[in-house]
């Protein structure tokens, strides 16, 4: 809008816009909503109006937008922009209180992205080769599947829920989080290196991957038979160089899985 917004015009605005929610027209032009925001299945390719707090949720899924420009810096519950064109996040809340739900974009980097999550973080399928820039903690579930991920370096620290990191192009899992509090998912052609690191996870669950890649070499028959052991064996691998010139050790790893169920924990 090129000229400036006035009182007068906000009950048009809250009933264009469908804001549930008192409005609050700021001396910068920015407005606040104590409420919820809804702006979608249009083909806007960016936000019409500039939005300073949000405390409700602040949902703009399903356009066309190819930024985040004029959306608000704080979102009290969930910030949704799924299903539009976005190739960053730039613009986007430095802080939302529940889930922060960006996937079915056009993503290729997650720059903008606030550094911690206080809900859910939803990417999948996206266009994303790193998670530089992205959140360092998450306390709810992480969907990075069905990207083309190369490894998992610049990740989150902490994901207190899930992390689910099938269907993209890693080679290891150098870059994991330290601490994953339940599932932690990946691809059966996914090497057990963590660069001399630990993972404590409270579930490990092997994947079988959905597409071919070249070189494509399954997981050992002995690994993917012994992955209900693999989240006590995540918590050791600092001490277990697993390969040797890219050749999986057997041998070690049952000696591992033998001392778990001999009561070594």
């Amino acid at each position: 809008m090129k000229q400036s917004l006035t009182k007068e015009q906000l009950p048009y605005i809250k009933k264009k816009y469908n804001i549930k929610g008192h409005l609050l027209l700021r001396s910068d032009g920015t407005i606040d909503v104590n409420g919820n925001v809804t702006i979608t299945n249009t083909k806007l390719k960016k936000l019409p109006l500039k939005f300073g707090k949000v405390y409700g949720d602040f949902i703009c899924c399903g356009n066309e937008l190819t930024t985040l420009k004029n959306a608000p810096t704080y979102v009290g519950r969930n910030f949704n922009c799924y299903n539009n064109k976005l190739k960053n996040l730039v613009g986007a809340p430095t802080y939302v209180g529940g889930d922060f739900i960006c996937h079915e974009n056009e993503l290729e980097t997650l720059e903008g992205c606030p550094l911690e999550i206080n809900g859910n973080f939803s990417c999948f399928l996206n266009n994303l080769t790193s998670l530089v820039a992205g959140p360092e903690k998450i306390k709810g579930n992480a969907y990075i599947h069905h990207n083309r991920l190369l490894t998992l370096v610049g990740g989150p620290s902490l994901v207190e829920g899930s992390l689910f990191a099938s269907s993209n192009f890693l080679e290891n899992l150098i870059g994991c989080p330290g601490k994953i509090g339940k599932i932690f998912s990946f691809d059966d052609n996914v090497k057990l290196d963590m660069g001399y690191r630990n993972c404590s996870a409270g579930e490990v669950k092997i994947e079988v991957s959905d597409f071919t890649k070249q070189n494509y070499i399954r997981l050992p028959y002995t690994v993917r038979k012994n992955e209900k052991y693999l989240h006590t064996v995540f918590e050791f691998m600092e001490y277990l160089p697993f390969y040797l010139n890219d050749v999986f050790d057997e041998k070690l790893f049952l000696d591992m899985i033998l001392d778990i169920n001999d009561g070594f924990k």
